[in-house]
């Protein structure tokens, strides 16, 4: 069982436990936004997928259960390539990609009467526009700003997860993996995380990590500082020294930076 570990900073160390990736065991649809194209859709093994096209708005999207009270996490990893006037947005909706798309309609930014929760936004014009990156990391700012990649779920039912992704010109972007998992429990300290989930060292102020998939470091106090793919072995960017946090496809250990 996937088991994906976020942290808040109080008199204890406070670890939310996720695990049960809630997509799994449904195919996405794909719907057509403001009446316009929608690009080929291919997804992979890993439960993602590559769009690619023209002059285009989409929704790429999956209904969920939600539960009250419940604690979600959104993760996962992109890469893009060929994009020009684009947009790539995730989105928790009251309506369907379905729904929203066929009065010509679209859900687009925070105040969208039909956002629920936004979580991921990217486009071409602002912040620069990466080779790849992380889905719990938003990229621009204002009312297209990401929330966050966790959302409390304030009542039960049935909601959307919507992936937003056009252009005014060209895109191809590949969503390598995604998730959705509901909190199972909390883990208290950082004294319980296990000192040999897996190889990793501190080198000259950086972290790497030996093995393959998805590798993230966070600081204590839960935030995010660097993630990628690793195919071998992962070196982090340059970090102060301190206590970081890294997981390895979701298994979490701790190490000290000197």
């Amino acid at each position: 069982m996937k088991k994906i570990y976020f942290l808040t900073v109080g008199v204890l160390f406070s670890l939310s436990v996720f695990a049960g990736d809630i997509l799994t065991g449904s195919e996405w649809t794909q719907s057509a936004f403001q009446d316009l194209a929608v690009g080929t859709f291919t997804p992979n093994e890993n439960g993602g997928f590559q769009i690619a096209g023209d002059a285009g708005n989409q929704g790429i999207w999956k209904a969920v259960e939600l539960t009250a009270g419940n604690i979600y996490a959104l993760t996962g990893t992109y890469t893009t390539g060929g994009c020009a006037d684009t947009w790539f947005q995730i989105h928790l909706a009251s309506k369907s990609g379905a729904e929203i798309g066929e009065a010509g309609g679209e859900i687009n930014g925070v105040n969208d009467p039909n956002n629920v929760f936004y979580f991921f936004n990217a486009t071409t014009w602002n912040a620069g526009w990466p080779g790849s990156g992380d889905l719990a990391v938003s990229l621009d700012a204002g009312q297209y700003a990401g929330a966050g990649n966790t959302y409390t779920a304030t009542a039960s039912g049935t909601y959307y997860l919507i992936v937003k992704i056009g252009s005014m010109a060209h895109y191809d972007i590949t969503v390598s993996t995604i998730a959705f998992d509901e909190e199972v429990g909390q883990q208290q300290g950082l004294n319980d995380l296990k000192a040999d989930a897996f190889k990793m060292w501190s080198n000259d102020g950086t972290v790497e990590v030996e093995g393959v998939g998805n590798v993230a470091i966070y600081n204590v106090a839960g935030v995010l500082l660097d993630s990628g793919v690793s195919t071998s072995v992962f070196a982090s960017k340059k970090l102060n020294a301190g206590i970081y946090i890294v997981t390895l496809n979701g298994i979490p250990q701790k190490i000290a930076v000197r």
